[in-house]
């Protein structure tokens, strides 16, 4: 077992950094589906901010926006859940 560990910290820290954006995201759903409260979120954002990142720190999260420039909800009490996925070539799937 000695010997079998992570070896690369920059690639962990930055897998942390995605996770940490990925479940802001969920939490900003839960809101809006009414099954948690603001304060989740908020705890989300407090932590964003002090591991120093962003949500334009999450590759994909540009282009699902750009996705919903060009094709804007119609209904507003329909969930359109627009996305990305990042293949690891760095394309980008919508």
């Amino acid at each position: 077992m000695v010997g079998n560990c992570i070896i690369d910290e920059d690639a962990v820290c930055k897998a942390s950094q995605q996770e940490i954006i990925r479940r802001y995201y969920a939490a900003l759903v839960e809101r809006r589906k009414g099954s948690i409260s603001s304060d989740i979120v908020e705890k989300e954002e407090l932590l964003m901010e002090k591991a120093n990142i962003s949500i334009a720190d999450r590759p994909v999260v540009a282009a699902a926006k750009s996705k919903r420039r060009k094709f804007p909800m119609v209904l507003r009490r329909q969930f359109l859940f627009r996305m990305a996925v990042l293949l690891p070539e760095r394309q980008q799937l919508f």
